[in-house]
């Protein structure tokens, strides 16, 4: 026996080399798995967490938009004309902004907020044309339906967005 350990030490050398290469190998594959496997649910959980927070942005942007809308029908209640011009670029401004941050599974809502800032563009003008006496209640009354036509889209936005149960707003 010792012969032949002394004869074959190389060979059994390599072969010990090739048994503990194998089960490096094969360790080295399965951390490296599990490494993947850990990099692709950290970027799952950055994929939600970026979708939860664009959703948070976009209902508090929303709610703005109401808040701003409740202060032009305010301002129209009270015949503050050049107030309710005032403050229509910024709810345009507010209300593009939500366009560009509505999260994805909401493009159907895109067309309603580009319509309500072609509302709000063609109320600031009607006021606009009548600043020296203020509009007519017929033209107030129409602003005031218009207002509340936007708001209840963006109520409604918002509640889609709340209730989307993923990025993808399913």
């Amino acid at each position: 026996m010792t012969e032949f350990l002394v004869h074959n030490w190389g060979s059994l050398t390599s072969l010990a080399g090739l048994v503990v290469s194998v089960v490096g190998l094969a360790w080295a594959i399965r951390v490296a798995r599990q490494a993947r496997t850990a990099a692709r649910a950290a970027q799952d959980a950055s994929i939600e967490t970026r979708a939860a927070l664009g959703q948070t942005l976009s209902l508090v942007d929303i709610q703005r938009a109401i808040s701003l809308i409740r202060s032009i029908q305010e301002a129209l209640r009270r015949q503050q004309h050049p107030t309710a011009v005032a403050l229509c670029p910024s709810l345009s401004a507010m209300l593009h902004d939500i366009n560009v941050s509505i999260t994805m599974g909401h493009e159907r809502d895109f067309p309603v907020i580009h319509g309500a800032v072609a509302q709000i563009s063609a109320i600031e003008l009607l006021i606009s044309l009548h600043s020296d006496n203020g509009p007519d209640s017929r033209s107030v009354s129409e602003c005031q339906s218009q207002l509340i036509s936007i708001r209840n889209a963006l109520e409604k936005l918002a509640s889609s967005i709340m209730f989307s149960t993923g990025p993808e707003g399913e």
